[in-house]
């Protein structure tokens, strides 16, 4: 915008070091014919018709030929103090006018405090870098402390499953060794299973010998019995024989048939004494026979022969029974002694055997389920780690390489712009940036202090 009459007289009077004057305080002279004119001329003086740029030098047309107030100011105090009569002696091109040197020495100003404020803004930036390479240094440290810790507890851990691995495999080969050496033991061979057949059939042999002869026994009492009459027979005979005694008056014949009876008695006692030993005496031998005395006598006093006969044919009975209960208890003693001892033995031996096989056969069933255990949660190990270590890139494993990330990642404005795209994928990745970050740290504080050294001069 084209600036006033008013506005260029106060630019000019200011740009020749006059007073600050504001244009509204000299608008009365526009109202004036003469003024108005004056503030034309004094306008018309500046090449520059645009004044409002504070940062524009104004040239005029007076400069040439008019002196500023400062260099009034400045010739007065000469004048003053040296007497100088008004020549200058010194070259024309190295003196600068107040206004101009009051210009370059703000501009200079203006240049310091920008390159005050760079400076301060490169300390910021370079204190920022410092402490972000301490940090990373730092992190860095408890990086490489917590790799270093991480090595010792897997080397730790590696060879505590490496004794492990060896007494298992050990505990395994023991177990395996003592099963087959138990089952070698449980194992019978064909001499031990022929040594209890043959033990059975001496067992055989001897039972169907006992039960044999009882048999042979029992036969023989049998045919005694057979031989003997049964009871209708008896009855018959004894009503037979009791009509015969009636028929033949045996009530008057009973004195001559006792002593008939004694005489034989006598006879069987002279026998007796004379075949017995010497300690046998007549008292003996009587007490012997006075049972059967007895029975002759109570046959001479019955008059009906048949409870006699039914009598003895009870005690026939009863013998016979008495044979048998005979041969019975010595079969069954002979069981007992011979066989039944000796097979019992042998069925608690067998009985032990068959019970060591079946707790074998667990021992080692159980040993071999354990075993299938043990590999299958090995395999399962196996699988499971393969699997971590196939997408162990994918798998944020420590937070502080997290936090590594983070900070290169707030760095990324302080890279060159010629530094390759900023990767950290792997390890390899973030040593490189920090190694990078390093030497450019390096590199800025080595400029810093050039810069900072060479400030002094250009100032």
């Amino acid at each position: 915008m084209a600036s006033t009459n008013a506005e260029k007289f106060c630019a000019i009077t200011k740009s020749l070091g006059g007073p600050d004057i504001a244009p509204a305080d000299i608008e009365w002279a526009n109202d004036i014919p003469a003024g108005r004119d004056l503030l034309k001329w004094i306008a018309d003086q500046l090449y520059d018709t645009d004044v409002s740029a504070t940062d524009s030098p104004f040239i005029p047309a007076l400069h040439s030929i008019a002196l500023e107030h400062e260099e009034v100011k400045l010739y007065e105090e000469a004048v003053e103090d040296d007497g100088i009569t008004g020549v200058d002696e010194a070259p024309v091109n190295l003196f600068k006018v107040p206004s101009v040197q009051k210009a370059s020495n703000e501009r200079t100003l203006q240049e310091l405090a920008l390159l005050e404020g760079e400076t301060a803004r490169l300390k910021s930036r370079l204190q920022q870098m410092k402490t972000a390479s301490r940090h990373l240094l730092q992190t860095r440290h408890t990086l490489q402390a917590a790799v270093k810790e991480s090595a010792n507890s897997i080397r730790t851990h590696q060879e505590s499953l490496d004794n492990l691995a060896v007494k298992a495999d050990a505990s395994i080969s023991k177990a395996v060794s003592e099963a087959h050496s138990l089952l070698d033991k449980t194992m019978r061979d064909s001499e031990s299973l022929d040594t209890y057949r043959t033990s059975l059939a001496i067992l055989e042999d001897k039972r169907n010998a006992i039960i044999s002869a009882a048999k042979d026994r029992l036969r023989s009492i049998d045919e005694v019995q057979h031989s003997l009459p049964d009871t209708s027979y008896v009855n018959d005979e004894s009503a037979r024989l009791s009509k015969a005694l009636k028929d033949l008056d045996f009530n008057a014949r009973r004195d001559d048939l006792i002593e008939l009876a004694v005489e034989e008695d006598l006879l069987a006692i002279c026998e007796k004494l004379e075949t017995s030993g010497d300690g046998t005496t007549l008292d003996d031998i009587l007490g012997d026979m006075t049972h059967d005395l007895d029975d002759e006598a109570s046959i001479f006093k019955t008059e009906d022969i048949g409870p006699a006969l039914e009598k003895a044919w009870r005690s026939d009975q009863l013998a016979l029974l008495a044979a048998r209960e005979k041969v019975l208890d010595e079969a069954q003693a002979a069981f007992g002694g011979q066989i039944h001892e000796q097979l019992t033995q042998l069925q608690k031996h067998l009985s032990s055997v068959a019970n060591s096989n079946f707790e074998a056969e667990a021992l080692v069933s159980a040993l071999l389920e354990e075993i299938e255990d043990a590999i299958s949660d090995a395999e399962d190990a196996k699988t499971s780690f393969a699997n971590h270590s196939s997408n162990a890139k994918d798998v944020e494993r420590d937070p502080h390489i997290n936090k590594l990330r983070a900070v290169l990642k707030d760095l990324r404005e302080y890279r060159p712009s010629d530094a390759p795209p900023l990767i950290l994928l792997e390890d390899a990745d973030l040593d490189a940036e920090l190694a990078s970050t390093s030497r450019r740290l390096i590199e800025a504080q080595a400029v810093e202090e050039e810069w900072l050294r060479s400030l002094t001069s250009q100032l």
